[in-house]
């Protein structure tokens, strides 16, 4: 079940069968046409029936709810979503499992919103430490590997765009940064295993941590 028609069915409103019924006759809020319309900048080749038209104004509602300290723009949120459908395959038939809450993290954390990173910290990241330490016999590499996260995260590396715009919204944010600090503490630590072998640990497989490879 979609997150959105979880939360419908606990109020008594069966989303799912409201979009299946009246995809055309609802209205589209003011935020709703201009997510759609940041949206269909970036994808406009995407499916643009109605009914995934209010699927994206949900996902934006939904994301704006759970984080209302977050006042992400609702062109800035579009603009993430389309990259999304760009880079999903099916994206329209996708579209009801995509974790809206985490998406709108995402996008307020990447687009510099104020207050977003904290949250984002808070929310995602302040795992991180208890997660790596059975890996690591340092906590200074720790330190490191998580500034070496953030700065790869919002900002990219190099030749490589922010990490953050990869994330679909298909499955956890946190696994997905988990995964990213795996990466991360895998360049950090070879030099460092390299030159002090005891203070790097042999990591588990991506799979027996619970995380996507």
């Amino acid at each position: 079940m979609s997150e959105v028609a979880s939360i419908g069915r606990a109020s008594g409103w069966d989303v799912e069968g409201a979009w299946d019924v009246m995809p055309s006759t609802r209205r589209l809020s003011y935020d709703g046409h201009v997510v759609l319309e940041a949206f269909l900048d970036v994808a406009s080749a995407a499916d643009q029936s109605p009914g995934l038209r209010h699927k994206l104004a949900d996902l934006y509602a939904l994301g704006a709810a759970r984080w209302p300290e977050l006042a992400v723009p609702p062109e800035v949120f579009g603009h993430y979503v389309g990259q999304v459908a760009l880079s999903l395959p099916s994206f329209a038939r996708r579209v009801d499992d995509l974790r809206a809450c985490d998406l709108y993290l995402a996008a307020a954390a990447l687009s510099g919103v104020d207050g977003a990173w904290v949250a984002f910290e808070e929310a995602v990241m302040s795992d991180l430490p208890d997660f790596l330490a059975p890996l690591v016999d340092s906590d200074e590499l720790i330190a490191l590997v998580l500034e070496d996260l953030a700065t790869l995260l919002v900002f990219g590396a190099a030749d490589q765009p922010p990490k953050l715009a990869s994330y679909t919204g298909v499955g956890p944010l946190r696994s997905y940064v988990k995964l990213a600090a795996l990466r991360v503490l895998q360049d950090r630590g070879a030099a460092l295993a390299e030159a002090a072998p005891d203070t790097v640990r042999q990591a588990p497989t991506f799979a027996a941590l619970g995380v996507a490879s």
